[in-house]
């Protein structure tokens, strides 16, 4: 009976570790994980990497490395948020997600393109398209192809930007994406613009229909690029009037800091035109503050050295010294974040050449057991198919024989009949 007993607790035991342990260790890491996707500091997203790595969960551990990326992209921490990325990025190609690596991937290429590392976000990018095509997966590779296009008009390549809008419209308008197709109409109208194609900024400027009903965001980005394109086309009065409204007549507060920052420079280009430098300078300033002072703009570049030169030829020292000074810690800022982010692309070129030969290594494998297991089929299928025939000979050689045997004794009774 003691046995029995012993047996019994130990079978249980058993079941608890195989069954139970793993069920609480998965409940333990979602309450983290979904306690660290509320958090914004990497707090907690580092508690639910501890509880991964403990547990040994690959899955777990890409998608923690992954949160801890988001968010470090979010406080504009560019080195920590890439090598955050990458390490997702290899967990979850050693559990072969390729959903995941694909959306790894386009992160990776916005922080490039945060950075000022134009032509490696093109890069990144066209890895993320190669994944998603892998899995056809249709709405990521319409996004990736509005991306490119951005990144091409960002490098002044406007007919490869062009030909990605079109692609991104064709998905857009197969999925009946009214937001994405009024995104390519904006960025259609930015190339237009980027080329000081002014009476193609104002067709696109009459072509957009429905402003009222969109987001905010949406509707402040269609009045900044109505204003910028009045501004271009030297309709000083016009384009006062739209950005003026559009800034006054809007919770500004609600709506992404870069399109307020735009507006207030464009509105202090126009003041400063119709000859109102003084508003004009201090909308330069407004806009300034706007500006998010961790990412490699070149607008903001160019802000900062116009109100230096501004501040310079009207001998406001002051000012002038306090703008020369704010540019040389920019630059110098900017120099250190670029030399972080060209060790973490050669990281990554590495990590992706890794992976490239051992992926290829590994289809060289399968493929050769491929042929050794077709190889070894074809042999195994003749010899037996030899074999066959041997028996089917050898069965008709004994049929042979024995109706030889049988018309001989056929005969031997007919003579002893006859006889």
């Amino acid at each position: 009976m003691k046995i029995f007993f012993k047996a019994y607790w130990t079978i249980i035991i058993l079941i608890g570790i195989f069954f139970h342990t793993p069920s609480s260790a998965n409940t333990r890491f979602d309450s983290l994980y979904n306690l660290a996707k509320n958090d914004t500091s990497t707090i907690s997203a580092d508690k639910a990497l501890r509880e991964a790595i403990q547990q040994e969960e690959p899955a777990w551990i890409a998608k923690a490395f992954y949160l801890k990326g988001y968010r470090y992209r979010k406080h504009a921490m560019y080195y920590e948020a890439l090598k955050s990325y990458f390490k997702a990025l290899k967990f979850y190609r050693i559990t072969e997600n390729i959903t995941w690596q694909q959306y790894t991937l386009q992160n990776i290429a916005l922080i490039y393109s945060d950075a000022g590392f134009v032509n490696e976000s093109l890069s990144v990018y066209e890895d993320a398209l190669v994944l998603a095509k892998k899995i056809k997966n249709l709405t990521v590779i319409g996004d990736i192809h509005y991306q490119l296009a951005k990144t091409h008009r960002y490098l002044k390549n406007y007919d490869r930007a062009a030909h990605y809008l079109m692609l991104a419209e064709k998905q857009d308008s197969l999925e009946d994406d009214q937001i994405g197709l009024y995104e390519i109409e904006l960025e259609r109208w930015a190339i237009a613009s980027q080329r000081k194609d002014s009476t193609a900024v104002m067709r696109y400027a009459s072509q957009i229909d429905g402003v009222q009903d969109l987001p905010l965001d949406y509707r402040m980005r269609y009045l900044n690029n109505l204003g910028h394109a009045l501004l271009i086309s030297k309709q000083l009065d016009s384009a006062r009037v739209t950005l003026f409204q559009a800034l006054t007549d809007n919770d500004t507060a609600k709506v992404n800091h870069e399109i307020i920052a735009e507006m207030y420079r464009n509105l202090a280009t126009v003041e400063c035109l119709r000859g109102d430098s003084t508003v004009g300078i201090e909308l330069y300033e407004a806009a300034l503050a706007f500006y998010d002072m961790n990412k490699s703009d070149v607008k903001l570049v160019n802000l900062i050295d116009l109100l230096y030169n501004i501040y310079h030829k009207r001998n406001i020292i002051q000012r002038s010294d306090e703008f020369h000074h704010y540019l040389a810690d920019y630059t110098r800022n900017m120099t250190q974040l670029y030399e972080q982010v060209k060790k973490a692309h050669i990281q990554y070129q590495v990590q992706a050449a890794t992976y490239k030969y051992e992926s290829e290594m590994h289809e060289e494998s399968l493929a050769q057991q491929r042929m050794w297991f077709y190889s070894g089929l074809a042999v195994t299928s003749i010899i037996v198919l030899v074999l066959i025939l041997l028996y089917h000979h050898q069965t008709r050689q004994k049929q042979k024989v024995v109706k030889k045997v049988v018309e001989d004794i056929d005969s031997l009774l007919n003579v002893k009949r006859v006889s």
